[in-house]
């Protein structure tokens, strides 16, 4: 039958239920007062309540009283309370039916009255009515004479209105398939829906399999989890249980337990949290669901339920990407095998941010090859920032390879670096490197010196030249106390930046990467494995993961062994100062009678020559001249003050004559 017809069918069987109610209580007034209130119309003509409801059409109340195993009892009270809500002055027949006209409402002890054959298990708090929140019971100084009202979604439901509780509306929200999906990714879900189709067929309704989707892709997991629920007509609802406040929870536990039975639905909960009490709270909701339910997790660790059917959910394979590229960038434009394979290699996006960066791509390219290949690459390093911009500090460098002063051989080993990250999906894909072994396929490297030397610099010409982003990660706020915390950010620093393979640079290297003690107690045991554990996602990083550290001697010997490039930066010696001096200062920065080999004689960093540099400049701009000798030694005393150190006097002679 069409939905419309199915619609008009049930209103008008509803209203018929809700006359024969109207004409008991009717009837039930007339012995009480001896006349029927006037002021009252009957909700449907006696034609119309005459229905014919022997149909094959099954209505809103015979569903709902089928599922909830309702008595004729027990439908005359929801009917009872129905026609409440709907008919302005049902109270005041309501409280003559009783002889009682300061109750104007319904009760129990009303029900009791109209109805010939009742039964007390319907008061019961155990009772359908009752224990599935269909009535809500008032303030009252016994049960049976306490208020009875309809709970709203019962009603919606008895008139044939689709919708969630308002209560649960707050803490879920529907989501829907998008787009098709990647071949990896339908074979999961094909998958689920297999399981579940098996499990409807026969009619094992409380053993649908606990699904757990997991994988740093939450956004794939979240569209495998809407596809299997689209092909099996359940429509998927999302849940963050932790927003959940504890008080509010066994609650709304009840109405999603209500949901489940009035419609086919699906709960996707999202687990985030190590926390012991939303573990917990996560269980108690599993072992009291009947629906089928999705967990998304991060790992595949057991989250609150053994029994659950555990899927890796990765991004899409490369060739998957390549595919959702074309389709994403065609018939627009047309595309050669080179313009994608660069970008294939470097990043590893989900459907939904391959779609929108081709779509910011196509928005802002001409459509040329060369205009279309920057403008790719742009949108696909932005897709890839959100997750870490929350983790860590995205740097913007701004120095190229002629800002950097370095000796020839620390210089020679920063461009192998480049030429090794270049070469990297040449060699582990195309050659079969990835293939002949799963370790030791990452980048790593490590930048030892003092401060100032110029490692960051270095790590900032190096993304700039891969026109990758740069993250600085400062360990000291990374490693915890706290047992397994350390690990945890640690994880979620490497997931995060797994689908741009950017340059990931840790500071302060010796905060967690001193030599591994010897194993005294729990804590030495647990230091220990936070160093094995950053080595083992530093060897499977696809990119480059820099540590700097201004003592080399205190890394362990081991890690030291399994970093494939180290470069010492030392204080610069006097060509290599001259060669600062004369670059620090940008050409629009007016100067006068600068000597750069007197200012070379300075023994300082490159870092503390940029900071004297910046220091005379706002000197000079403040009294409005060109940057001149006096000026810097000004800049110098300053900054020597902060380092609490007097000025060497020969560095400094015959800077002003």
């Amino acid at each position: 039958m069409p939905e419309q017809d199915w619609q008009s069918l049930n209103h008008r069987t509803l209203m018929a239920a809700i006359a024969s109610i109207y004409h008991r209580l009717q009837a039930c007034a007339v012995k009480q007062e001896g006349q029927t209130p006037a002021d009252i119309a009957a909700p449907l003509s006696t034609a119309d309540k005459n229905i014919d409801q022997k149909t094959s059409v099954t209505t809103a109340l015979e569903k709902l009283s089928e599922i909830f195993q309702l008595s004729q009892f027990e439908q005359t009270i929801l009917l009872l309370c129905a026609g409440g809500e709907i008919h302005p002055g049902w109270g005041v027949l309501c409280g003559a039916a009783k002889g009682s006209p300061r109750q104007p409402f319904p009760t129990f002890e009303l029900a009791q009255i109209i109805v010939d054959t009742p039964h007390w298990s319907a008061f019961s708090a155990l009772s359908p009515l009752r224990r599935w929140q269909m009535v809500e019971v008032g303030a009252g100084t016994a049960l049976l004479s306490s208020p009875l009202r309809i709970d709203e979604r019962i009603l919606q439901y008895l008139m044939g209105m689709a919708g969630l509780d308002t209560r649960l509306s707050r803490w879920v929200r529907p989501v829907s398939a998008q787009a098709a999906l990647a071949p990896s990714h339908q074979a999961v879900c094909d998958r689920i829906t297999k399981l579940w189709s098996q499990a409807r067929r026969q009619k094992y309704f409380q053993t649908y399999p606990i699904i757990q989707l997991w994988g740093p892709d939450r956004s794939a997991q979240i569209a495998i989890a809407a596809a299997a629920c689209q092909q099996l007509d359940f429509t998927a609802y999302q849940l963050d249980l932790q927003r959940i406040p504890a008080a509010d929870s066994d609650q709304l536990l009840a109405l999603w337990q209500r949901e489940s039975q009035l419609a086919p639905v699906t709960l996707i909960v999202e687990t985030t949290s190590d926390e012991p009490a939303h573990k917990q709270q996560l269980a108690h909701w599993l072992t009291s669901l009947a629906n089928p339910v999705i967990i998304l997790s991060q790992s595949a660790q057991t989250v609150a339920s053994s029994s659950a059917i555990k899927y890796e959910v990765s991004s899409p394979t490369r060739t998957e990407q390549h595919q959702l590229w074309q389709q994403a960038l065609t018939p627009e434009v047309s595309l050669a095998e080179t313009l994608l394979s660069p970008i294939t290699a470097q990043f590893s996006l989900s459907t939904p941010q391959i779609q929108t960066a081709a779509a910011q791509a196509l928005n802002d390219s001409t459509h040329d090859r060369e205009t279309l290949s920057t403008t790719l690459w742009a949108a696909c390093r932005a897709q890839t920032r959100p997750r870490l911009d929350d983790l860590a500090q995205r740097l913007v460098p701004k120095e190229g390879w002629e800002d950097l002063v370095l000796p020839a051989a620390q210089r020679q080993t920063l461009e192998e670096m480049v030429g090794c990250l270049r070469s990297q999906h040449r060699v582990y894909q195309e050659w079969g490197f990835a293939q002949k072994q799963s370790q030791g396929l990452g980048i790593s490297a490590l930048f030892s010196g003092i401060s100032g030397t110029g490692k960051t610099m270095a790590a900032g010409v190096i993304a700039s030249t891969l026109q990758l982003d740069l993250y600085r990660i400062d360990l000291s706020s990374v490693v915890s106390k706290y047992i397994g915390e350390t690990e945890k950010n640690l994880r979620q620093v490497f997931d995060a930046a797994e689908a741009g393979s950017v340059v990931l640079l840790f500071d302060e290297a010796d905060a967690l990467f001193g030599k591994r003690s010897q194993v005294r107690d729990s804590h030495d045991r647990y230091a220990n494995m936070e160093v094995s554990y950053l080595l083992q996602r530093m060897e499977a990083y696809k990119g480059l993961a820099i540590l700097t550290t201004n003592l080399k001697e205190s890394i362990d010997p081991a890690f030291m062994r399994r970093l494939k490039f180290i470069v010492k930066f030392t204080a610069p010696d006097f060509d290599q100062r001259l060669a600062i001096w004369q670059r620090i200062f940008p050409t629009q920065t007016p100067t006068e009678d600068l000597n750069y080999r007197k200012l070379a004689r300075l023994n300082v960093t490159g870092g503390l020559i940029r900071n004297i540099a910046l220091t005379a400049a706002f000197m000079a701009a403040e009294q409005v001249q060109s940057v001149s000798m006096s000026h810097l030694l000004q800049a110098t005393q300053r900054e020597y003050s902060k380092l609490e150190r007097p000025v060497p006097a020969t560095e400094v002679k015959g800077w002003i004559e």
